[in-house]
């Protein structure tokens, strides 16, 4: 709570000045969730509303925030005066994932029988982060199975179709 403050009051001393939170349903998806921390939780994003409304009166202040769980915001931090616009970014399309894919695994020894359109079809309904996440977690799988076996030490790891199937298999929903 008192880091709030000094952030916001910091940012009134500094303007103009920009506040960027990220992840904030943070703040809100606590308090659905901990009953027994709620109290503390409640008194936080209290406080986030108190300095949000303050600033309307600061010019200079803008406050931005990001989150990809706007279902966890109440209505009370979607208020106007608080958060004025609400821009929407819908999940890539195939073509936006296939680029995705591309762009991420540019850097991993790919096999030749790798096909960005099926693995991008695989992948639909997750975000460009997941997908880069995705590519990572394959080319970690691809050096640990070149380090699993005796013969195969030395070797280049190969990033194979296969493994972005484990991968999409072992993934939680």
């Amino acid at each position: 709570q008192q880091y709030l403050k000094d952030c916001f009051a910091l940012a009134r001393r500094k303007a103009p000045c920009l506040i960027f939170f990220d992840d904030i349903d943070v703040f809100f998806e606590t308090i659905a969730e901990y009953d027994e921390d709620a109290p503390y939780h409640h008194a936080l994003v209290a406080q986030l509303l108190i300095e949000l409304d303050a600033l309307a009166h600061i010019p200079g202040v803008i406050v931005i925030a990001a989150t990809n769980r706007p279902d966890r915001l109440t209505k009370d931090v979607l208020k106007p005066g608080r958060f004025d616009y609400a821009l929407t970014l819908p999940m890539p399309d195939q073509a936006a994932r296939k680029k995705v894919l591309q762009i991420h695994a540019q850097k991993l020894p790919l096999s030749a029988d790798i096909d960005f359109d099926q693995i991008a079809t695989s992948v639909q309904g997750m975000s460009s982060a997941e997908i880069a996440n995705l590519c990572n977690r394959v080319g970690l799988m691809a050096l640990r199975k070149s380090m699993g076996r005796p013969s195969d030490v030395g070797t280049m790891p190969v990033v194979t179709p296969e493994l972005f199937t484990q991968a999409l298999r072992g993934r939680k929903t």
